[in-house]
Protein backbone atom coordinates (compact mmCIF):
# COMPACT_ATOMS: atom_id res chain seq x y z
CA UNK A 1 0.00 0.00 0.00
CA UNK A 2 1.41 3.28 -0.93
CA UNK A 3 1.72 6.23 1.51
CA UNK A 4 -1.09 8.07 -0.11
CA UNK A 5 -3.74 5.01 0.18
CA UNK A 6 -2.88 4.89 3.43
CA UNK A 7 -3.32 8.52 4.25
CA UNK A 8 -6.64 8.18 2.04
CA UNK A 9 -7.39 5.66 4.10
CA UNK A 10 -6.71 7.43 7.37
CA UNK A 11 -8.81 10.14 5.90
CA UNK A 12 -11.62 7.96 5.45
CA UNK A 13 -11.44 6.27 8.88
CA UNK A 14 -11.50 9.72 10.61
CA UNK A 15 -14.55 11.17 8.40
CA UNK A 16 -16.78 7.75 9.39
CA UNK A 17 -15.70 8.47 13.09
CA UNK A 18 -16.77 11.52 12.91
CA UNK A 19 -19.97 11.09 11.10
CA UNK A 20 -20.58 8.10 13.74
CA UNK A 21 -20.15 10.94 16.47
CA UNK A 22 -21.91 13.39 14.82
CA UNK A 23 -25.13 10.79 14.37
CA UNK A 24 -24.85 9.55 17.91
CA UNK A 25 -25.22 13.41 19.10
CA UNK A 26 -28.48 13.59 17.18
CA UNK A 27 -30.10 10.47 18.07
CA UNK A 28 -29.16 11.82 21.99
CA UNK A 29 -30.64 14.60 21.47
CA UNK A 30 -34.10 13.81 19.97
CA UNK A 31 -34.20 11.43 22.92
CA UNK A 32 -33.86 14.37 25.23
CA UNK A 33 -35.62 17.01 23.27
CA UNK A 34 -38.50 15.20 22.62
CA UNK A 35 -39.98 14.58 26.14
CA UNK A 36 -39.12 17.36 27.56
CA UNK A 37 -41.42 19.07 24.14
CA UNK A 38 -44.26 16.89 25.04
CA UNK A 39 -44.17 17.84 28.60
CA UNK A 40 -44.09 21.31 28.00
CA UNK A 41 -47.13 21.13 24.87
CA UNK A 42 -48.91 19.04 27.74
CA UNK A 43 -48.36 21.26 30.54
CA UNK A 44 -49.25 24.30 28.14
CA UNK A 45 -52.80 22.66 26.97
CA UNK A 46 -53.72 22.40 30.30
CA UNK A 47 -53.19 26.10 31.44
CA UNK A 48 -54.72 26.69 27.88
CA UNK A 49 -58.05 24.83 28.87
CA UNK A 50 -58.30 25.65 32.04
CA UNK A 51 -58.18 29.43 31.59
CA UNK A 52 -62.66 29.54 30.64
CA UNK A 53 -64.03 27.58 32.91
CA UNK A 54 -67.86 27.10 31.53
CA UNK A 55 -70.22 27.79 34.20
CA UNK A 56 -74.17 27.59 33.95
CA UNK A 57 -75.47 31.14 34.19
CA UNK A 58 -78.68 32.07 36.37
CA UNK A 59 -81.05 35.06 36.70
CA UNK A 60 -81.93 36.05 40.32
CA UNK A 61 -85.67 36.73 41.54
CA UNK A 62 -84.80 40.26 41.76
CA UNK A 63 -84.47 41.06 38.36
CA UNK A 64 -87.03 38.66 37.40
CA UNK A 65 -89.67 38.87 39.58
CA UNK A 66 -92.32 36.73 37.37
CA UNK A 67 -89.67 33.58 37.06
CA UNK A 68 -91.51 32.22 39.88
CA UNK A 69 -87.79 30.50 41.63
CA UNK A 70 -85.02 32.41 43.49
CA UNK A 71 -82.54 31.54 40.28
CA UNK A 72 -83.33 30.01 36.98
CA UNK A 73 -80.64 28.49 35.20
CA UNK A 74 -80.57 30.65 31.40
CA UNK A 75 -77.34 29.63 29.50
CA UNK A 76 -73.52 28.55 29.65
CA UNK A 77 -71.16 31.37 31.14
CA UNK A 78 -67.56 31.99 31.90
CA UNK A 79 -66.11 32.62 35.38
CA UNK A 80 -63.34 34.90 33.88
CA UNK A 81 -63.68 37.29 30.94
CA UNK A 82 -64.33 40.86 29.60
CA UNK A 83 -67.52 41.40 29.19
CA UNK A 84 -70.59 40.50 31.64
CA UNK A 85 -72.69 37.35 30.90
CA UNK A 86 -76.05 38.40 30.04
CA UNK A 87 -79.77 37.58 28.80
CA UNK A 88 -82.56 39.30 26.89
CA UNK A 89 -85.87 38.34 28.90
CA UNK A 90 -89.21 39.84 28.62
CA UNK A 91 -89.59 41.21 31.94
CA UNK A 92 -93.46 42.81 33.14
CA UNK A 93 -94.04 43.27 29.34
CA UNK A 94 -90.57 45.02 28.54
CA UNK A 95 -87.68 43.95 26.63
CA UNK A 96 -84.52 43.91 29.68
CA UNK A 97 -81.25 43.02 29.31
CA UNK A 98 -80.08 40.63 32.65
CA UNK A 99 -77.15 39.71 34.04
CA UNK A 100 -76.22 36.04 35.17
CA UNK A 101 -74.87 35.11 38.00
CA UNK A 102 -73.63 31.45 39.52
CA UNK A 103 -75.56 28.93 41.91
CA UNK A 104 -74.18 29.08 45.69
CA UNK A 105 -74.89 26.08 47.84
CA UNK A 106 -77.90 27.30 49.16
CA UNK A 107 -79.64 27.22 45.83
CA UNK A 108 -79.37 31.14 45.81
CA UNK A 109 -77.76 33.57 43.29
CA UNK A 110 -74.24 35.04 43.67
CA UNK A 111 -73.83 38.33 43.90
CA UNK A 112 -70.70 37.94 41.57
CA UNK A 113 -71.62 38.14 37.94
CA UNK A 114 -70.62 36.00 35.39
CA UNK A 115 -68.97 36.42 31.59
CA UNK A 116 -69.80 35.90 28.37
CA UNK A 117 -67.62 32.68 26.91
CA UNK A 118 -65.52 34.13 23.70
Amino acid sequence: MTQEEKELNTCINQSRSSNTNHFYFLVMKKRVIFPVLAFVMAAGSVFATSMFVPETGYSNIQDVPDQGMQCVDRKLCDTEGQQTCTIELIVEGESKIVPLYRLEIDNTCDTNQLFERP
